[in-house]
């Protein structure tokens, strides 16, 4: 199963694509097809078909694509360094 990652989209006519019932990201209609094995994403996508999979399919956002990558960056946790400094 695809997790939500940050990616970069390698071919400049590529849009994100992301399921809407589980919020995951694709890269690209293409990548949705091969990843889940449905192969009408970009019908749905585009507006030609409701659902592909039993599943709902759209272009992604910027700003959701924004808050994916910052979801995907791993976090600092400061409080441990805090207490272990030097006295």
């Amino acid at each position: 199963k695809p997790e939500n990652r940050a990616f970069v989209v390698s071919d400049s006519h590529a849009k994100p694509v992301i399921c809407v019932e589980t919020g995951t990201f694709y890269s690209s209609q293409s990548e949705a097809e091969r990843m889940t094995g449905f192969r009408d994403v970009h019908k749905v996508c585009h507006g030609h078909s409701q659902t592909c999979g039993g599943k709902h399919w759209r272009f992604a956002t910027t700003e959701e694509i924004k808050k994916a990558a910052q979801k995907s960056e791993p976090q600092r946790d400061v409080g441990w360094e805090a207490e272990n400094q030097p006295a």
